[in-house]
């Protein structure tokens, strides 16, 4: 999932199919929060992980977007990948997200 700064769900995709599933908006507001109380308690911005019931969240905030990858379990790889992802996402679309 990708989302702007202000929790506005960008883009998903959905490697599983899953019932009640939360509404992506609702999704990406809620982390949005999360990410925003992260961010004020720790002064970083970093890859964050969250794990819980056989989940994991992994939320990469950027400058101005925050991808986030859920999975069923913690993988470095997934880590590593979805910050270059970002990084690269950011740069080449920059002028067109600011907006």
């Amino acid at each position: 999932m990708i989302m702007n700064k202000g929790g506005l769900h960008i883009y998903s995709k959905k490697f599983e199919t899953a019932e009640g599933r939360i509404d992506e908006n609702v999704l990406s507001g809620f982390m949005d929060t999360i990410q925003m109380m992260l961010e004020k308690i720790t002064n970083i911005m970093d890859i964050t992980v969250f794990n819980r019931e056989g989940v994991s969240v992994i939320i990469s905030p950027r400058n101005i977007i925050t991808g986030l990858i859920f999975s069923i379990e913690e993988l470095n790889s997934l880590k590593i990948l979805l910050k270059i992802f970002m990084d690269k996402l950011e740069k080449i679309y920059n002028n067109i997200l600011r907006e």
